[in-house]
């Protein structure tokens, strides 16, 4: 009866490992299908043909040993202006890409004056005393200690709110990309 047991139950941890091991594989079978149904555009098979010549050498005639040596440097020089030509054109699509977001951005959320982080202007009062001075009669009063804790305070709940409204200002921007 043991030996009975035993082989049943690893007949059933063989079969539940199979399972496991089937549903996995083809977890993995339709993350790989997802993954070439969504190669990006332009991406494309290509057949590579053997060549009997390396791609830079060109037909040069054996009477004109000094003009390979210009006609490499021309073919350089061709080479870098293209390169230029391709690097010019991506970049020109980068920038109009990224004025239109911009211009969606704009659109999609109006900034208000009053909005817009440390934009705003402020009337200039001048005073008498300086800010750190006001209402102390003496520095070593306990009146004065309590004061100057309660300032400090004051001014910490103040920046963190202006923290807290800045960052939630970037995320909603952050958000709208």
């Amino acid at each position: 009866v043991g030996e009975a047991q035993r082989c049943r139950r690893a007949s059933d941890a063989h079969m539940a490992r199979e399972r496991r091991l089937s549903s996995s594989a083809e977890a993995l079978h339709s993350q790989l299908a997802a993954l070439q149904a969504s190669r990006a555009a332009g991406e494309k098979d290509v057949q590579v043909v053997a060549e009997s010549k390396e791609w830079g050498e060109v037909k040069e005639d054996s009477d004109d040993g000094g003009n390979a040596e210009a006609q490499r440097c021309r073919r350089a020089s061709d080479a870098h202006l293209a390169r230029e030509r391709r690097l010019s054109s991506g970049a020109q699509a980068l920038h109009s890409k990224l004025a239109a977001m911009q211009a969606s951005l704009r659109s999609q959320l109006p900034v208000q004056a009053s909005s817009v982080v440390g934009e705003k202007d402020v009337q200039v009062v001048a005073e008498s005393t300086e800010w750190g001075e006001v209402g102390e009669e003496d520095s070593d009063n306990d009146v004065g200690e309590a004061q100057r804790c309660r300032r400090a305070s004051d001014a910490h709940m103040a920046r963190e709110k202006r923290l807290s409204c800045g960052a939630e200002a970037l995320h909603l921007q952050l958000a709208a990309l």
